[in-house]
């Protein structure tokens, strides 16, 4: 092999390294850039889990909050709660609604153990979810026979109704047959028919079924 042969080899094989080190240097590069990417998606993922946390303990104290003071504003003599849980069950976010009665053991609710306690409850938390709304679409929330399992505490029940309607202005529109929640109503109108004919018409709202079943009476004596 000449010196000029040899010289060919040695400036081959210098442009090669000079290449491998370029590449060297480009790969190092990248290398730090992914990490630099690999190290802000962990941050991001923490920044996420925390605001995730945060929004759970924020949604968890409104709702136990306005659920429980909706209970107790009827419930006087017992020292009901609302809980809102949150726990994991195969690998999956699952929320536990219960109810804690004094010190004692907190239980889901259900119908058998007292529909008046659940009549409160779903009311409480139909509130919660139109509070949530963003944006509001209306400030109405409409009700098909509200507390129809309240018993004595119907009265309470409205009460409460007619306070977080005030304290929130919501304006409610509701299907009752209950007298006791038509005298807490601003206005009311009467639904009846007759001869299959549909009326109605606004009424004091005072005893409104007992003047209506009255003067029945009187308008079948007449006849």
């Amino acid at each position: 092999m000449t010196l000029k042969d040899i010289e060919k080899v040695i400036l081959q094989k210098t442009t090669e390294k000079d290449y491998i080190d370029k590449s060297i240097k480009v790969n190092h590069l990248k290398i730090y850039d992914l990490e630099e990417e690999a190290e802000r998606m962990v941050k991001a993922r923490w920044v996420i889990s925390e605001a995730s946390r945060i929004t759970q303990e924020q949604f968890k104290i409104l709702v136990e909050e306005l659920v429980t003071s909706a209970i107790q504003s009827v419930f006087e003599n017992q020292d009901y709660k609302f809980i809102v849980d949150f726990s994991l069950q195969n690998n999956r976010p699952q929320i536990n609604l219960l109810v804690q009665d004094g010190d004692k053991d907190p239980y889901i609710p259900r119908d058998e153990q007292g529909g008046g306690l659940m009549d409160i409850i779903g009311f409480a938390l139909k509130v919660v979810m139109w509070s949530l709304q963003s944006p509001k679409n209306r400030n109405v929330l409409i009700l098909d026979e509200p507390f129809r399992w309240t018993g004595n505490y119907t009265q309470q029940a409205g009460m409460m109704m007619k306070e977080i309607s005030k304290k929130l202005g919501l304006q409610i529109i509701m299907v009752t047959h209950d007298e006791r929640l038509m005298d807490i109503a601003d206005r009311s109108w009467l639904c009846k028919r007759e001869k299959d004919i549909s009326i109605v018409r606004e009424v004091q709202t005072t005893n409104i079924l007992t003047k209506e079943k009255q003067d029945g009476k009187r308008k079948g004596k007449k006849e």
